[in-house]
């Protein structure tokens, strides 16, 4: 039955920025359609993975604002 069904695998990249760390993790995640063809889809997560996880780092707050060129240095360094 499974040569019918419709697998997506998908790259997801997730950036969690919280009051005092930040960190990047990448992960990959297979979903698949379990419905019949002609029925109302039914998507479920066959299967994921964890890629890689950054180092926490601290959230570059500065003046109680965001530091976004700082931040964008931890993304493009993990």
């Amino acid at each position: 039955m499974d040569t019918f069904l419709n697998y997506n695998t998908t790259l997801s990249i997730g950036i969690d920025i919280g009051t005092t760390t930040t960190q990047v993790a990448f992960s990959r995640f297979t979903i698949v359609n379990d419905a019949g063809m002609f029925s109302v889809p039914d998507i479920v997560i066959k299967s994921k993975e964890l890629i890689y996880k950054s180092p926490s780092k601290a959230t570059p707050i500065v003046d109680d604002l965001l530091d976004g060129i700082k931040l964008r240095h931890i993304v493009e360094d993990a």
